[in-house]
């Protein structure tokens, strides 16, 4: 391969061609940051006029931004030993350390510092990974509740959770389990394949940047759905339930979700782990149901450039996302075979 040649490329490449590959550039010098134990740091001459200006309301909530004003205040503040290049519109060296958080500065207003759907659902995944890890490893049963045999089990493990303020992992887990069963059976209905088909097309639209989701019509995707409605009342056990369609809609918000994620991973040469983190981000209930199809490419952007750097400890030892995934992968499918069964 030649590396000469692959970086000239990116060097003359133009702006625009940039921007539309920017998740891969991003997790591609993660890696190599990651390998060489060291973090880029752009580096600007003296002479040029480094304003910018203030950033869009969509630009200021999106994960991208957050992380980038991050990462620049981080290697203002924190780091140490950078090496002078010889032209100072080359990169900077930067040997890789901790950091600590930034204590807020006096007088800021907490507000300003709260976290967006998407940063609380990234920030979730350490707790939730740890008790899916300790779940798996000690074969704790899930599928262990009575069930009414008068009603679809699965609206009763739905509704589990209502009205509890301080539900357990276990019944979210059940809860999840319940949805995703729900919306596989509507997916093997043709009306079903076809609405997840289009949700799953709208979010990659959003993603491609083909669709500006100001301006596009998804009131289509929210609410009830007549093809949901039409599977429910085919179904007796269903059609006696007034919160069928709803669960049936979280379901396939589920599987857009693992199917776009899913998409993206393949595309990255990255092992598929969207099911399982599908799963974690169902036990943080409240903020994946805030979620939008809108911002989904955000979420799945934000997980997957964390992918190279983030570390999860777990009873002492510490694996990437891949290898913590790989563990409980198997787990989760026979789980949710099971609870299908």
């Amino acid at each position: 391969m030649d590396i000469s040649l692959a970086l000239d490329t990116l060097r003359t490449a133009t702006d625009e061609a940039l921007q539309s590959r920017y998740s891969e550039i991003n997790l591609t010098l993660s890696i190599i940051s990651q390998r060489l134990q060291v973090r880029f740091l752009a580096s600007t001459p003296a002479t040029v006029d480094t304003s910018t200006p203030p950033p869009s309301d969509s630009e200021k909530d999106s994960p991208s931004s957050i992380a980038e004003s991050t990462v620049d205040r981080l290697n203002t503040e924190n780091t140490v030993g950078s090496l002078s290049p010889s032209n100072t519109s080359e990169l900077a060296i930067i040997p890789v350390q901790t950091t600590a958080n930034p204590a807020p500065k006096k007088g800021s207003q907490p507000g300003k510092n709260k976290k967006s759907t998407v940063e609380k659902l990234v920030c979730s995944m350490q707790d939730h990974i740890h008790w899916l890890w300790d779940t798996a490893h000690t074969d704790n049963e899930i599928i262990s509740h009575k069930r009414d045999p008068t009603v679809d089990i699965r609206m009763e493990d739905y509704r589990r959770v209502e009205g509890n303020q301080r539900p357990s992992n276990q019944d979210k887990l059940l809860r999840l389990l319940s949805m995703r069963s729900l919306a596989e059976d509507f997916v093997q209905e043709t009306d079903g394949k076809a609405r997840l088909q289009s949700v799953i097309a709208y979010v990659l639209s959003v993603r491609s940047g083909d669709l500006d989701p100001e301006k596009s019509n998804s009131s289509q995707l929210k609410g009830r759905c007549r093809q949901v409605s039409d599977f429910v009342k085919l179904h007796p056990l269903l059609s006696s339930c007034h919160d069928a369609n709803r669960a049936i809609n979280k379901g396939i918000k589920h599987l857009a979700f693992e199917t776009v994620f899913k998409k993206t991973l393949e595309d990255l040469k990255l092992p598929n782990m969207s099911e399982t983190v599908s799963a974690i981000l169902g036990l943080s209930m409240d903020d994946f149901k805030s979620l939008t199809y809108a911002q989904m490419p955000q979420l799945v952007d934000a997980i997957v450039d964390g992918v190279p750097r983030t570390e999860y400890e777990l009873h002492g030892q510490k694996f990437d996302l891949p290898n913590v995934i790989k563990r409980i992968d198997s787990w989760f499918a026979r789980v949710q075979t099971r609870y299908n069964s």
